[in-house]
Order: C-alpha cells, then structure tokens, then sequence
C-alpha cells in the first residue's frame, strides 16, 4: 500500500475515477452498510470534487447527519481510498450530490486478482439470493471467485435490486455440492431486463465470508479450473 501526500497526484487519481466512470464503495460514519457513487466533476481550481447521489437511496437521507465518508474505488485495477467530509449539499432535477474537498492525503495499493473461473451452462450451478424482504431471486452462476460471484437469470431482476444492496447468497460448493455456503453479498452490478439472447444479470462480492468456507470455496474454484483445462485439452 502506498500513502499518497501529493494532491496534483491525488487529483489526477480522482480525474480518472470520473472518466473511467468508476463505481465507488462509499461508508457512512457510524453506518455499517456501504453505498454506492461516482465521482462526476473534479476541479482542480476550486479544490474540490462533485459526488453524486448514493445507492440506494436511503443514504441520501443518512449522510446529511453523518457528512464524514470514507471513498473506495478502482483505477486501471488499482485501489484508491481516501477520507473526505461533504462541505456543500446540492440537488437538481430532484437528484441529491455533494461537494467535498480534494483530500489531502489517500491510500492507493494493488490487490491481487482472484482466480475467477466460468461455471458450464451444461453443468449449471443455482444460486439463490434473498433480500432484507424475505424475495428470492433464483439464477445460474456464471462466474465464481473467493471474492464473488456473478449470475445470471431466466426471467428479468425487479429495479428495487441496485448497486450497492446487501443480500443473502446461497449455493451448493461444488464439486460435490453437498455443502452449502451461505454469505452476506454486495451488489456491484446488475443487468434487469434480458435483451435478445443477453440474460438479466448481477455480480458482486461475498461479505464476511468465514474462513472455512472460504478454504473450501478455494478447493472447489480449483477443482472447475482444472476441468475446464483439461475440457479444453480436448
């Protein structure tokens, strides 16, 4: 990890984070659950950055009274953290952002990629996901890492599922998929509708995953690679 004192760095950082369009992780003081944003001016001349409207909306309502933040988001696959407070709110055509000043001071280190590996449609995986509601949603893993998933579904995803939404993840860890493993999930991304032969989708990460779990989700994403290597082998 690397601490980051040179705002004419920190502001070129903040610069890409608007034009790669990069979603950020933004945590609320005193509040748990992390919402979702996006850096959409930076100006450099006045000091300062625009961040829009949280997701979900609840965090509009809660960042009035907890106006210290801690931001998370990826640059050319590298992390970038920083601590700022909200200086200025505004709202127009009925959506809420917020000034805060170019921080003085952030966090930039390189995370290694998780082996992620592609589950066969002819051997599908399901996945169940719940909402705080008690709704599940039913689909196939795509993809799985140890630090995610993504799925996709039959039928299109409600638009009450957004970035940034906490649900509950459940599946049979493969390959002899008698274990299920259960976890807290975020939401990173989500397709609702289908379009032509596109499926509806969403990805996101796995919260809090326990330490056995995790292990033996490292064994079964293994155990896919290898027979997927040796699939294309022939």
């Amino acid at each position: 990890m690397e601490k980051l004192d040179d705002k004419i760095r920190i502001s070129a950082l903040l610069q890409k984070l608007l034009e790669q369009r990069v979603l950020l992780t933004v945590k609320l003081e005193n509040h748990a659950t992390p919402f979702s944003s996006a850096v959409i001016e930076v100006n450099r001349d006045g000091d300062f950055i625009i961040l829009d409207e949280l997701k979900p909306e609840a965090g509009n309502e809660l960042i009035s009274k907890n106006p210290s933040l801690q931001l998370q988001g990826a640059v050319d696959g590298v992390t970038l953290g920083f601590a700022a407070k909200v200086s200025e709110f505004g709202q127009e055509d009925g959506i809420c952002f917020y000034k805060l000043p170019i921080p003085e001071q952030a966090e930039y280190h390189q995370r290694r990629q998780a082996v992620r590996v592609k589950v066969s449609a002819a051997n599908p995986l399901a996945v169940t996901f719940t909402d705080n509601n008690g709704t599940h949603y039913d689909g196939d893993i795509e993809d799985l890492s140890i630090g995610g998933l993504r799925a996709r579904f039959g039928d299109d995803l409600p638009h009450s599922l957004e970035t940034g939404m906490e649900l509950n993840c459940a599946f049979l860890i493969p390959p002899d998929n008698k274990e299920k493993l259960n976890s807290r999930f975020i939401v990173r991304v989500v397709k609702h509708e289908k379009d032509g032969q596109r499926p509806a989708f969403l990805g996101g990460q796995f919260l809090g995953l326990e330490k056995q779990l995790e292990r033996k989700l490292q064994r079964a994403i293994m155990t896919l690679q290898r027979a997927s290597r040796q699939k294309q082998a022939f």
